[in-house]
């Protein structure tokens, strides 16, 4: 479009759908987001979402974040489990040009961990669209669950990570066969399940527990 249509506020034709095959190797390629600030901190005071989302296999982690300056010590995390879980490397970066992901230090791990960078153009959703999706997809079922448990909108990190979980056990997940034994839906406990323990002293028999989630590494 040139520049006179543009001041004059023509219509733009939409961005081409261009359909990319996927790597051949987990974590060849990683596609990153983050999202936020959430207008409602959550319990731990968390203000930002982030996923990371292989290319090949689509196996997800979610981290929340109290302010965007963590976003490397995340991936960092991110980078150290993948090598202890499946023994394998993160070759490519693919995220917008966001300042959290430009800094000289992120830059210079960059290099020294030898991953390459793919950046997307400025306003163009659709090239990152791997991890927004997800993150659209996570929201989705967070906002669900907390609608139908009428639960405080403070536990939105909660129930997130309670969606990635059950997300990757999904007879439908791709990345099931790579990664987990299809694990049957009868052993995934729903979020706010009501559990009871034994307690001790002098006090009921029973204790009442309610499950707000799942940790990363369940």
């Amino acid at each position: 479009m040139c520049l006179q249509v543009w001041f004059a506020k023509a219509a733009n034709t939409e961005n081409p759908i261009v359909f990319l095959s996927r790597d051949t190797t987990m974590f060849e390629l990683v596609h990153l987001d983050l999202m936020g600030p959430t207008r409602t901190p959550s319990c731990s005071g968390y203000h930002y979402v982030m996923v990371i989302v292989d290319d090949f296999s689509r196996y997800t982690r979610v981290y929340f974040l109290k302010e965007k300056g963590e976003a490397m010590s995340k991936f960092i995390e991110f980078k150290t489990a993948v090598e202890k879980e499946f023994s394998m490397k993160v070759k490519c970066l693919c995220s917008d040009n966001g300042g959290e992901y430009m800094s000289n230090d992120f830059l210079k791990y960059y290099d020294d961990n030898n991953i390459t960078r793919q950046m997307t153009c400025p306003d163009t959703l659709q090239q990152n669209r791997v991890a927004k999706r997800k993150l659209h997809h996570l929201a989705a079922m967070s906002l669900s669950w907390l609608h139908d448990k009428n639960l405080p909108r403070e536990l939105w990190a909660e129930v997130g990570r309670c969606a990635c979980h059950v997300i990757h056990r999904l007879p439908t997940w791709p990345g099931t066969e790579f990664i987990w034994q299809k694990t049957p839906l009868s052993l995934v406990t729903l979020f706010t399940t009501i559990s009871m323990k034994d307690s001790v002293n002098i006090t009921p028999n029973q204790m009442q527990f309610l499950l707000e989630g799942y940790e990363i590494e369940d």
